[in-house]
């Protein structure tokens, strides 16, 4: 029945030369995320083979349920037509970029003048005034690492002794478990090293000439805040309980020591979800999944994410929650 009115209908927009774009999107608002295997799926199916030429559907899935869905032959076929939409490194820092421009076009020039060299200011305030430019750079590392470096100022060197920036170290530290960034926390950043930076340079001067110095956006305190609004979001969404167990019950210590490491082998990582499941019990959406289940949840969210070592399975806290969970 709905073929048939699908194909009446694709050929009235062929038969006018016209094209119809037809998109799913919200659908953990209409269908709960453990029905998705018999009802999403198909729809996925579907839309990969979609036999209408006039007509092109397009679907917006939360990645933590499109990963989880079970029900699809060859899922890797799908990658070719799949389009991610978080943040690469250079659209983030054009995107604040933006901002800086837009606000304190000026201001923002004149001290740049005083950091780098008169051509690449020269080359940076050429794009900007190009048309449709909109006050944003585009997405040329050697445009936009330079004034990212100039706006937070110097980075600690590391360790073994080498030389890192503000352009590589802010971007590690808004990370989620796969290396991608997602814009409230890196904003929630910036906002709470403002305010850390206001309270405190006074007596640590530790903004040296930079606008915001990287220390502040980098400290302890304001990376844990960081990501607090986000994983309230985050939890907040269908079939998310167990994340907001998870990642509670690391933050207010109510798990042991041994699972606050970096990093954790197969045996101790799932030690650690079978003791948080068992204080969660009671929670039916906590009983009626398995621990399997519940790091595949994680793993979506980019909340942990897994390695291998030789052939054993490893598991790391994704770096931008690692403050937030005491780790």
């Amino acid at each position: 029945m709905i073929e048939k009115e699908l194909e009446l209908f694709n050929s009235q927009l062929r038969g006018k030369d016209k094209r119809l774009i037809l998109t799913f999107d919200r659908l953990d608002n209409i269908v709960k995320p453990y029905l998705w295997d018999d009802i999403v799926s198909p729809l996925v199916k579907l839309c990969n083979k979609f036999p209408w030429e006039s007509i092109f559907p397009k679907l917006f899935l939360r990645r933590d349920l499109y990963e989880r869905l079970g029900n699809l032959t060859n899922k890797s076929s799908f990658k070719p037509k799949i389009i991610g939409l978080e943040w690469s490194k250079n659209e983030i820092y054009s995107y604040f970029l933006k901002i800086v421009f837009t606000y304190s076009p000026e201001e923002f020039t004149t001290y740049l003048r005083e950091k780098l060299k008169p051509v690449l200011v020269n080359e940076v305030t050429k794009r900007l005034n190009k048309k449709g430019a909109r006050n944003q750079l585009p997405l040329d590392t050697y445009l936009i690492q330079p004034v990212i470096n100039a706006f937070f100022g110097e980075s600690k060197q590391k360790k073994n002794g080498k030389n890192s920036s503000a352009y590589d170290d802010l971007y590690r530290n808004i990370q989620s478990a796969d290396s991608t960034v997602n814009l409230r926390p890196f904003l929630d950043l910036i906002k709470y090293a403002i305010e850390e930076q206001e309270q405190q340079d006074f007596d640590r001067g530790y903004r040296k000439g930079a606008i915001l110095g990287l220390a502040y956006c980098t400290s302890k305190h304001v990376r844990k805040q960081a990501v607090v609004n986000y994983l309230i979001d985050l939890w907040g969404e269908q079939g998310n309980e167990l994340v907001k167990y998870f990642c509670q019950d690391l933050s207010n210590n109510r798990v042991h020591p041994q699972y606050k490491k970096a990093k954790l082998d197969e045996g101790l990582f799932e030690k650690l979800l079978q003791d948080i499941r068992q204080r969660h019990i009671s929670d039916s959406t906590v009983s009626s999944t398995t621990i399997n289940e519940f790091k595949q949840i994680l793993i979506a969210n980019k909340i942990i994410t897994p390695y291998m070592v030789g052939n054993k399975n490893r598991y790391g806290y994704a770096y931008l929650y690692t403050n937030y969970f005491g780790v």
